[in-house]
């Protein structure tokens, strides 16, 4: 299997809900567990909803504008 890199922006809600989540994995998995693993595991649960419910999910979230967040 080969990996890639790649990145993608979230809001900061998200992060922290990434974050809340792997934490709570690392109790079961160990430090082993990290954030990317998560990710790859909220992809194969997506690919269980029916057509239905992943339109459902993808109502809920906000639309984020593309490219790199502005410099302050």
């Amino acid at each position: 299997m080969k990996a890639v890199r790649v990145s993608y922006i979230i809001t900061e809600a998200e992060n922290g809900y990434i974050e809340h989540h792997a934490t709570r994995a690392r109790k079961f998995a160990g430090d082993d567990f990290n954030n990317s693993q998560l990710i790859r595991v909220g992809i194969h649960l997506l690919s269980n909803l029916t057509d239905g419910e992943l339109v459902k999910a993808f109502k809920n979230i906000v639309k984020l504008p593309k490219g790199r967040p502005r410099s302050r």
